[in-house]
């Protein structure tokens, strides 16, 4: 059982340890992503042969890499079992659902309102990472252009995509809709 306090290195920046019940240690490394969130990696236990050295080593790489913009080996291997999902995945998953449940005028309406109102703000974010500030950003954009009722239509849009989404298990977490005043 691990302590529940990070032990941070005397030696090195950025790694840490969890000092184990059984004298043992697990060792982690911490940096920022490319989009700055902070992330921490476990690098293993003491016992398996990970030492701190090892860490900071492999720490360097990892913020070497992502500085030149390429993506560490280490990270890609974590993406592929953790797939990156957009919103524009969902959405397109969406509209093909709908493409087959609605009447052709509505869902080109739909598909219109999504491809040149939403996708352009929202199409390439990873659909967990979509905040309240980012519809918020859509719907002030939109002011001037549109009709509230059709922005408001924009931002309900959003919303069924991500319930859509949920319910089919296609993305865990949380509406960003719902937070949205």
């Amino acid at each position: 059982m691990a302590s529940s306090t990070k032990v941070k290195s005397n030696r090195y920046v950025g790694v840490y340890y969890y000092p184990l019940e059984d004298k043992d240690k697990t060792y982690l490394i911490t940096y920022k992503d490319e989009r700055g969130k902070k992330v921490w990696l476990t690098m293993g236990k003491h016992s398996a042969g990970v030492r701190e050295n090892t860490c900071s080593i492999t720490r360097t790489e990892i913020v070497h890499k992502i500085k030149h913009g390429e993506v560490p080996n280490i990270i890609r291997n974590k993406r592929i079992k953790k797939e990156c999902i957009t919103f524009d995945m969902i959405a397109q998953n969406y509209l093909s659902y709908k493409e087959k449940k609605i009447t052709k005028g509505s869902y080109k309406d739909t598909k219109s309102k999504y491809n040149n109102h939403i996708k352009p703000y929202l199409g390439d974010k990873l659909a967990e990472e979509i905040t309240v500030e980012d519809i918020d950003q859509i719907t002030e954009d939109k002011e001037d252009i549109l009709a509230p009722k059709t922005i408001n239509m924009l931002v309900e849009l959003i919303g069924t995509i991500y319930n859509f989404a949920i319910e089919q298990k296609k993305f865990k977490g949380d509406n960003p809709v719902k937070k949205s005043s």
